[in-house]
């Protein structure tokens, strides 16, 4: 099985994990393994292209990649009390009417811009974090297959 590693912030993560969690929330037996691979196909990345850009003063931050289904757009929005959301568009799975998905979470913690590294498979994830001088560049950053 290939798989394709991905640097991502860790706010985008805590988003992922954060949209998981409400897709499978109920779900049971057959539903629950349908829903899951319909995460898989939404989410796992079919390029090992990710591309970052942060607003001039920091207050918005996006990241997005190609999956076999489509885009996830993600992305973080400082609020006017100082906390953040994260906001999640996959277009892989359509939602109500046929439209993409589209889910906002309150983020449970301020996460820096160091980024993680993980192996995105369904929605599991092994984490690792990079040495510092691994972190990729806010411009598109190219990441090895295996």
């Amino acid at each position: 099985m290939m798989t394709t590693r991905l640097y991502l912030p860790k706010w985008a993560w805590q988003t992922i994990r954060m949209f998981n969690r409400e897709f499978l929330d109920g779900a049971e037996g057959h539903d629950l393994r349908v829903r899951k691979a319909l995460l898989t196909l939404a989410l796992t990345p079919n390029s090992p292209t990710v591309t970052t850009v942060q607003s001039k003063l920091g207050v918005t931050t996006s990241v997005w990649y190609r999956t076999a289904s489509g885009w996830v757009d993600i992305a973080r929005a400082e609020e006017g009390d100082g906390s953040f959301t994260g906001h999640i568009h996959v277009s892989g799975i359509p939602g109500s009417g046929g439209r993409d998905i589209v889910a906002v979470y309150k983020l449970r913690r301020a996460c820096g811009p160091d980024h993680q590294r993980r192996r995105l498979v369904g929605a599991r994830h092994a984490s690792h974090c990079p040495p510092r001088s691994a972190v990729s560049p806010p411009e598109a950053t190219p990441l090895p297959r295996q």
